[in-house]
């Protein structure tokens, strides 16, 4: 097997958890600035290797654990401002389940969504943004799905619709979260809304990543086929049923990200409850209700830089078999259902699935 540069002529770590920390305004800067510096190089085309030349990695480094505290720092800045702000005398309206009070959280919910997919969909695919061009090395497709329009991928407007879905679920969760929490069925051992010098509340805050992390393996494993013959193959109902509306996004952007069937967005956006079952503040939902909606739209934005996109989980959806969870903790692995490219997935799905099989998911793959 030929060997591939593992990385591209993308910046650094550290300017990659400063753009994260401050998106979108990072992510507008950092392209400005590789911009800036495309168009100062020589116009002869670079030999430089591209996204599309990149491999993925089993293990994350020291940098991307720091990288991934440092992406979710605005939503804990929003979490912390919706629950001192917006919601209010939450302990008293929500003992009652009414439209009233959640109505808002759902317009919030959806426009959140809409803002966090239209911004980074704007900014790294449509013809009138003024970095398409200079990005485009970073993507990891060249090719570019179309909003309206189908290009063996799904076009984007479809994506927006499936991410509306989503997001209203996640709204319908967090209501139930107040109103759990108003009736005693929840009860937090933090001191009021003093979150801040609540243990419990941070560790599960700092700690969510690594915990979900399992949750999605297990959740996303069981949703893709088993090739099990001894019984019946759930797995194979299950993606043709319900996952399988994900996967329609063959190149997907950031819209894609929770562009699910409303089962798995259901199963997926539970784990927000995780944190309610350990005495946390209601914060500690928020926070990663916002992290579960905004980190999945991000890393399917497709692009390597300065996005929050992932190579693995790119390949995971052009190729389907492979690479089912992200690489902070390396389940994919131990499981031995990672894979660093495309030859690699092809070869490891011809001894999981058989040849038969294998070759005709990677002609399709290339047909797309």
């Amino acid at each position: 097997m030929t060997s591939v540069p593992k990385t591209t002529n993308k910046p650094s770590k550290l300017w990659s958890c400063v753009t994260s920390a401050t998106w979108p305004l990072g992510e507008i800067t950092a392209m400005a600035v590789d911009s800036s510096s495309s168009s100062s190089s020589p116009s002869t085309p670079s030999k430089e290797p591209n996204a599309r030349s990149a491999t993925g990695s089993p293990h994350a480094s020291l940098s991307d654990h720091i990288g991934m505290q440092f992406a979710a720092v605005p939503r804990m800045i929003l979490a912390a401002y919706i629950v001192s702000r917006v919601l209010g005398d939450w302990r008293s309206y929500a003992k009652e389940l009414a439209w009233t009070w959640i109505s808002p959280i759902l317009l919030r919910n959806v426009l959140i969504a809409w803002f966090v997919g239209g911004v980074g969909d704007f900014l790294l695919l449509s013809d009138s943004s003024p970095f398409r061009q200079t990005m485009s090395k970073h993507k990891y497709s060249e090719d570019y799905p179309l909003f309206f329009t189908s290009r063996g991928t799904a076009p984007i407007i479809r994506d927006v619709f499936w991410s509306t879905s989503s997001a209203s679920i996640a709204a319908g969760f967090e209501a139930l979260m107040l109103h759990g929490y108003a009736i005693g069925y929840f009860k937090s051992t933090a001191n009021g809304d003093d979150w801040w010098s609540h243990m419990p509340t941070l560790f599960l805050c700092f700690s969510w990543f690594y915990t979900q992390n399992v949750q999605f393996y297990t959740m996303h494993r069981l949703i893709h086929r088993w090739g099990t013959t001894s019984i019946p193959d759930l797995g194979a109902f299950l993606y043709k049923h319900v996952h399988s509306l994900h996967h329609v996004s063959k190149n997907p952007t950031c819209f894609s990200g929770i562009a699910m069937h409303p089962f798995e967005a259901a199963l997926y956006l539970s784990y927000a409850f995780f944190p309610c079952f350990f005495g946390a503040h209601p914060i500690a939902f928020i926070y990663i209700e916002l992290n579960l909606i905004s980190a999945a739209m991000l890393g399917h934005s497709g692009f390597e830089f300065p996005s929050q996109g992932s190579q693995p989980h790119w390949l995971h959806h052009k190729l389907v078999d492979c690479n089912y969870a992200e690489n902070i903790i390396p389940l994919d692995l131990f499981f031995g259902t990672f894979a660093a490219n495309e030859d690699e997935a092809n070869e490891k799905r011809m001894k999981r699935f058989g040849m038969k099989t294998a070759n005709k998911n990677a002609n399709k793959s290339k047909d797309l």
